[in-house]
């Protein structure tokens, strides 16, 4: 688009004309003498002038000058407050913000449900609670497989703390009562620090606070993993026969069935189950649904021997060995292709109080003679060697529970 009025060439040659004219000086005497000598009698114009004249009423060119020098420095001060009253505000400081306390359990982000490794049976041995009013002895807990429930049991009646369980950071549980227990209130909620050993068998909990005495004094203790019901680790004690002992599995989810003196430990993978046997006994006849036993005689040297006289196995070999600081033998036996039943289960043996019966195989047999009892241990399917022995060596018969 074109302009046809050449407004901007005309604006041009205003500018550069007015620039061109001299800058006329003004001379600030002569201003004030022309105001005082044109201005109204009376009024600030007359204060003005007299300010301007001497004694004898005569203009004085020095006071024009000083009169001058003031107003230009006036003139400048003005422009300074006004600018300064012009220019924008600086923003207010932002209001300081006092952080809070640390907040209380309940304000706390939770995680989410207890840690696996902490889920299953804990078991230990309690000493009486002021609280409580109970004897010494066995005790338990319990945080079930969800990891939202934790309980105990044996203390007294009427205190199983029976509890909403939550973990609010990597080692730190919140506890809420879910109905009165103990002497405690429905909703009593605390806090508790958990360690746990490296290999899962121990755990330690800490109250960090609980309004709950009665609970602090029961949970905040040294407990130790049980297999016996669900575990989530290898690590842990049988409490179902006595003596009670320890024994370090693969790490897996493991589950058990119990029977009189005996315990069978399965994990999840399919890959491990320990049986163990106290005093086992064996039957007559492996071919026989009648399961009549075999003449009983104590020590693992005796259980060899009814090894040697079963016509369905072949004793392979017997080696003396130390487990758990006792004697013991590890015998491996295998089925005669040639025996009496080739093709049926073997009636074998049985815990000597037990009514029921197991079938025999292939087996890698470990013997331990505890005083006058033998326990015996075997892994179905049998691993590796290196495993199998790992968790043989594991062992500790009898164990003592921690006691607080």
């Amino acid at each position: 688009m074109t302009d046809p009025f050449e407004y901007e060439a005309r604006l041009e040659a205003r500018l550069t004309a007015h620039a061109a004219r001299a800058a006329r000086p003004f001379d600030a005497a002569a201003i004030a003498t022309t105001a005082a000598a044109g201005s109204r009698p009376g009024g600030a114009t007359r204060q003005f002038g007299r300010l301007l004249a001497g004694r004898d009423g005569r203009v004085s060119a020095a006071r024009v000058a000083l009169v001058g020098l003031l107003l230009v420095a006036a003139v400048g001060a003005g422009t300074v407050l006004i600018g300064s009253f012009l220019q924008p505000r600086p923003p207010l400081p932002e209001r300081l913000v006092e952080l809070e306390p640390s907040a209380s359990p309940s304000a706390q982000a939770s995680i989410g449900p207890t840690d696996v490794a902490l889920r299953g049976s804990w078991v230990a041995n309690a000493q009486p609670l002021p609280s409580l009013h109970n004897g010494a002895g066995p005790v338990s807990l319990a945080i079930d497989p969800v990891g939202d429930r934790l309980s105990v049991a044996n203390f007294a009646p009427g205190a199983g703390f029976a509890s909403t369980s939550e973990q609010i950071g990597p080692d730190e549980l919140r506890l809420v009562l879910d109905l009165d227990s103990g002497g405690c209130s429905q909703g009593a909620e605390g806090r508790y620090h958990w360690a746990m050993d490296p290999d899962g068998l121990q755990l330690t909990l800490t109250p960090v606070t609980d309004p709950c005495v009665s609970r602090s004094e029961a949970i905040g203790r040294t407990w130790v993993r049980s297999l016996a019901g669900t575990s989530t680790r290898g690590a842990g004690i049988v409490d179902t026969m006595v003596p009670t002992f320890a024994v370090t599995l693969p790490d897996d989810t493991y589950e058990s069935r119990a029977l009189d003196d005996f315990i069978e430990i399965g994990g999840s993978k399919g890959t491990t189950t320990l049986l163990v046997f106290k005093n086992p006994q064996g039957f007559e006849d492996p071919c026989s649904t009648e399961q009549v036993r075999y003449p009983y005689t104590p020590g693992a040297a005796a259980f060899v021997d009814f090894y040697r006289q079963n016509p369905a196995y072949r004793v392979e070999s017997v080696t003396p060995i130390q487990l758990g600081g006792h004697p013991a033998i590890h015998l491996v036996v295998k089925i005669k292709a040639d025996g009496p039943c080739p093709s049926s289960d073997l009636y074998t043996w049985t815990p000597k109080a037990c009514a029921c019966h197991f079938f025999g195989a292939d087996d890698s047999i470990y013997l331990i003679d505890v005083g006058s009892d033998t326990f015996m241990f075997l892994l179905s399917p049998s691993p590796d060697q290196a495993t199998e022995t790992r968790v043989m060596e594991s062992i500790r018969i009898p164990y003592q529970l921690p006691s607080e």
